[in-house]
């Protein structure tokens, strides 16, 4: 090969490599990547593409392998360079793979009617990369508007992260269907020769297109349905910080209108000098008072709501109830998933502590900040079996898988944190620790 020859297959494999990567870097460019990587990952590819490009023209009958070990090393590449979870990444990736597909099916037809036999003799001569050029310049502003804009918002909502190991499957579908005629057919140019080829071709495109854009009106939906059902529960969650706060204002009403009736006893007992029965008394009205655990845990509306429900909850029920609380004023973690997380442990605590018979019963529970994480641990006496962080947690309200434990567990995983559960027959332990690398603000 001359060096006018590998000079134009360097240009093509620039007008190939370029927009698609540009395209599959616009929905990420706001989500954490390592910025060094990513000119050397281009650079690396564009060297392989280049290898590849050179091997097919020298041994046709690797261009199948080729292209799928090409398609693998993309992936990894992009993977390298973008801390995304791999579904997200498959859909972007495979999205954009549907695009270069649609791009080289018509610029092979474009350039066969424009150029005949001089396109179809040299595939990566001059006339291949102006027909390559001239359909990226129609083509990539759309694309780009989409992955920049549409799918970068959804990509960014963590509300959805569920969806996306499903997701992927779509773009999937239609990519296997485009390489799968494509390879059988000979490649882009024997496949776009067939105008009834390229003529489906389109369709099977707009298929994709349509298909795509419902699919993430559906996950746009759902999200706004859960950011609603949130919203409810954060609304429900200060509906009672305010029950509780109007409870505890009425029982201070009620024991300040005692007061001058409980001063004639007492002022009773002092004139008849009978200790002993002031004594009995005095013991009876403090414990009629209402109870002085904190109003106040933490800052963050929602996290304090839930902790003075089951603080209460616990002093009505006479279980001594201790808490240490550092929680960050930004919000590091959602709310949402806060409150889910300490709502299931103090519940789990409190139902727990009813059911045990004896004095020794107790709600321990301490959250800080040590070494760039959320740290949460919870201790509760409980009577029963002695249970291992291994051992399946069962509810003790019924014989199914224990849900609350099973919520800890996902929260947990979801911020790629650890969850340690036990218990030794006497005392129940729950710690979690949550990484708040990037969170904090």
């Amino acid at each position: 090969m001359n060096m006018s020859l590998l000079f134009q297959l360097m240009v093509y494999e620039l007008l190939d490599i370029i927009p698609c990567s540009l395209l599959a870097a616009a929905p990420l460019r706001h989500e954490p990547h390592v910025r060094g990587h990513t000119a050397a990952a281009a650079a690396v590819l564009y060297i392989l593409g280049i290898g590849r490009r050179l091997m097919v023209a020298a041994h046709p009958a690797t261009g199948a392998p080729l292209s799928v070990l090409w398609i693998v090393l993309y992936v990894l590449a992009f993977l390298l360079v973008y801390r995304v979870p791999l579904s997200k990444s498959l859909f972007v990736l495979l999205t954009v793979l549907n695009f270069a597909s649609l791009v080289a099916i018509l610029y092979s037809f474009l350039g066969d009617k424009l150029f005949g036999s001089r396109f179809s003799s040299a595939p990566y001569g001059m006339e291949a990369c102006l027909s390559l050029a001239l359909v990226w310049a129609v083509f990539f502003p759309p694309c780009h508007y989409f992955m920049a804009h549409r799918l970068a918002t959804l990509i960014s909502l963590h509300t959805t992260d569920g969806s996306w190991r499903f997701l992927w499957l779509v773009p999937a579908t239609f990519c296997v269907f485009f390489y799968y005629n494509l390879l059988t057919a000979g490649g882009y140019l024997h496949f776009s020769a067939d105008t009834r080829n390229f003529a489906f071709a389109m369709v099977i495109s707009a298929g994709f297109c349509f298909v795509l854009s419902l699919v993430l009106r559906l996950v746009w939906e759902n999200d706004t349905v859960l950011t609603l059902k949130q919203e409810n529960y954060q609304l429900s969650l200060q509906a009672l910080q305010y029950e509780n706060l109007q409870s505890r204002i009425e029982e201070t009403r009620r024991a300040r209108h005692d007061l001058r009736q409980s001063m004639v006893a007492i002022q009773a007992f002092l004139q008849s000098d009978d200790r002993e029965a002031l004594k009995q008394y005095t013991a009876r009205y403090c414990e009629a008072l209402p109870a002085d655990e904190p109003l106040l845990f933490c800052r963050e509306p929602a996290v304090n709501a839930v902790l003075s429900y089951y603080a209460r909850s616990a002093t009505e029920q006479g279980i001594p109830f201790e808490t240490k609380v550092e929680h960050p004023e930004s919000a590091c973690i959602p709310d949402t998933d806060m409150v889910v997380l300490l709502g299931n442990l103090l519940e789990n605590a409190v139902e727990a502590c009813k059911r045990q018979a004896g004095p020794e019963r107790f709600i321990r529970l301490a959250i800080r900040l040590e070494g760039g994480a959320l740290i949460i641990v919870m201790d509760n006496s409980y009577t029963g079996e002695p249970l291992s962080d291994s051992d399946t947690l069962r509810s003790s309200k019924s014989d199914r898988l224990g849900i609350g434990s099973a919520s800890v567990r996902q929260i947990t995983e979801k911020y790629h944190g650890v969850a340690k559960l036990w218990g030794d027959g006497t005392q129940f332990h729950a710690s979690v620790c949550l990484p708040l690398t990037g969170r904090l603000k």
